[in-house]
């Protein structure tokens, strides 16, 4: 070989040298890429912001005030709900307007004691339509002056709680003006005369083309609920009103209606949209820095390590020293060149030994972490049963595993209304637990928002299934028992039959109407269906580890023997109940296995309900 070939030849070094540049330039070119991605996605996220933020209407702004004052309106009616002439006060209102006014005489007083009197349990609120037409004119008048009062004091606080502009209930069955019946005053200036508001008998004026949610309410064709913005010329206002009729029976001749002063909303919209727009701004360019750096210090300066000592060891072979420096690398990440360089530096010995010694750290902490969520699920489920007149309740859940995906739930929605829960998730263990507090969550979460059985179980069907890639399903019951009168409006989701007992009665089975479970299938509607409960009355609902409980003999306990369990007791108490049904399934299976997860649940009617509970202090 000539002296020409040989200097044709690099030398060792240079290569080298020439292979350290090329890598380093490639890291450079990894941060610019980067760093290229992270400002294209700021870009796109702010664009986004801006034409969501934006390209919101007023209309949308209004859509959701339109649901406040819904649920305003229906919180209104909840609070006179329990006045049950509503119809016959408004009607004796309207044509005893200067009676109502006048001084209640020794007369009347009397009268009105007698009325108490015949109304140990209910109240007046309790008189119904029928009966207050049957009472004789003294005693009308004093019923319409005790309550004309009480309605007023409750719309007045109304207003003053929630800063309306306006609430009041108006007669509109004339074509030209309205009849006043109640005008909240949260200044409270009548109160020292023992009344809050403003005079009864104000007749209001006004043209029905300018008021299209009247116009509806008298024409028989509005919604519960209509919404109009209308204009107070008087005080040269725009307001944004809220109507739904006061008594729900088909004639829409009174109406009450809460107002809302529209240049607040328009003021109020206004700074919202210029205060989500700064805080969007600064939020992405905040995250869009700490996202660089996190990427920094997570990947690529981890990457230059691993390609640096990758080298070191193909140059002089020392995989102690290199397997020290790679263990400071706390990052997962992957990346094809880092794939390439831990296959050359991983050793079959290695391997198997961390392989072992990892298996022994998993086992530990899964042991470790199986006790911590049979604790956490134990926890979620409560034991401080509530305390109240009318009715009594206990629960319980025993696991066929360390961890079920059985759950019961119960929790007050307001005053009047308490949420039962029962529930049964497919399959065991762990994954049934994860499964079980994400649906608990959720049906809770949307009974507390004010939903009906059937739109709770719509919802949460649809937010499993959305979240659902194991193909996991669960079976609900789910009631709303109205405390005041003992009525459930409840919904079932493929769960087990409900055992009923009627006062001095037997626990039966009430095949109610059963729907399909939850998880399957999205657009799935579901129905509710209602029933009482009557005094001395109780409700058993359970999961079906109790009718499935299986013998040595592989017989099941059924629900024949569960009735029997549960009238073969002479207590109501509902703890003592439960444990008749649990002794007894623990005798039938015997030395057997527990099959499956055993919940139970049960609540005893006695509808005694205290004056302090009755005003929900």
């Amino acid at each position: 070989m000539d002296n020409t070939s040989l200097q044709d030849i690099p030398k060792y070094e240079d290569k080298k040298t020439e292979k350290n540049t090329k890598k380093k330039h490639k890291n450079r070119k990894l941060i610019l890429q980067v760093a290229s991605i992270a400002v294209v996605v700021f870009m796109l996220s702010l664009f986004s912001i801006a034409v969501v933020i934006y390209g919101g209407s007023t209309d949308l702004f209004l859509e959701g005030k339109s649901d406040m004052i819904q649920r305003d309106l229906k919180r209104v009616k909840d609070r006179l709900s329990d006045i049950k002439c509503m119809d016959f006060l408004l009607d004796y209102l309207k044509e005893h307007t200067d009676e109502i006014k006048q001084k209640s005489t020794a007369e009347e007083l009397k009268a009105l004691d007698g009325l108490y009197a015949n109304m140990p349990e209910t109240g007046l609120g309790g008189i119904t339509n029928e009966k207050a037409e049957n009472l004789s004119e003294l005693e009308q008048l004093a019923l319409a002056k005790e309550l004309y009062p009480w309605i007023l004091y409750r719309i007045d606080d109304e207003k003053l709680t929630y800063k309306y502009d306006s609430i009041y209930i108006i007669d509109i069955t004339e074509k030209d003006c309205g009849f006043v019946y109640f005008e909240g005053d949260e200044s409270g200036t009548r109160r020292e005369e023992g009344i809050a508001g403003r005079e009864l008998g104000q007749r209001w004026n006004y043209s029905p083309d300018d008021h299209e949610a009247v116009r509806k309410f008298r024409s028989g064709k509005n919604e519960d609920y209509e919404f109009e913005l209308t204009e107070d010329r008087s005080e040269d206002k725009d307001y944004y009103v809220g109507c739904t009729p006061i008594v729900d029976d088909g004639k829409n001749s009174a109406i009450i209606c809460i107002a809302y002063d529209y240049e607040n909303f328009s003021s109020d919209l206004e700074t919202n949209l210029k205060l989500m727009f700064i805080v969007g701004i600064t939020g992405i360019g905040i995250s869009g820095a700490i996202l660089l750096l996190y990427i920094y210090f997570k990947a690529i300066k981890p990457l230059r390590l691993v390609s640096l000592n990758v080298r070191r060891y193909m140059e002089n072979k020392d995989s102690e020293a290199v397997a020290e420096n790679l263990s400071k690398i706390r990052t997962r990440n992957e990346f094809g060149a880092l794939a390439d360089d831990i296959t050359e530096l991983t050793s079959d010995i290695s391997k198997y030994t961390n392989e072992i010694r990892d298996l022994i750290g998993v086992q530990e902490k899964a042991t470790a972490e199986l006790n911590l969520a049979a604790k956490i699920q134990d926890d979620m489920l409560s034991k401080n049963f509530p305390d109240h007149e009318a009715f009594s309740l206990y629960a319980t859940m025993d696991p066929a595993k360390e961890v079920g995906g059985d759950f019961y739930d119960f929790f007050y929605i307001d005053n009047d209304h308490l949420g039962l829960t029962i529930a049964d998730v497919s399959g065991k263990g762990v994954p049934a637990a994860l499964f079980m507090m994400m649906s608990k969550l959720l049906i809770r979460n949307y009974a507390m928002s004010g939903l009906s059985p059937a739109e709770v179980l719509n919802n949460s069907n649809k937010s499993i299934c959305e979240n659902n890639k194991a193909n996991m399903f669960v079976t609900v019951w789910f009631g709303i028992l109205e405390i005041s009168t003992g009525h459930i409006v409840a919904g079932n989701a493929g769960h087990e039959y409900p055992m009923i007992k009627k006062a001095n009665g037997e626990f039966e089975l009430f095949k109610d109407k059963h729907d399909f479970v939850l998880g399957v299938m999205k657009k799935k509607k579901y129905k509710q269906y209602e029933f009482d409960i009557e005094k001395g009355g109780s409700l058993f609902v359970y999961t079906d580890g109790a009718p499935e409980a299986t013998s040595a003999d592989e017989e099941l306990f059924g629900t024949d023997r569960m009735l029997a369990a549960l009238n073969i007791v002479q207590s109501s108490e509902p703890n003592e109940l439960i444990g008749s049904v649990k002794e007894r399934i623990d005798q039938f299976v015997g030395e057997a296995p527990q099959f499956d997860d055993l919940t139970m649940m049960c609540i005893n009617y006695t509808g005694r309900i205290d004056e302090k509970q009755k005003s929900g202090e």
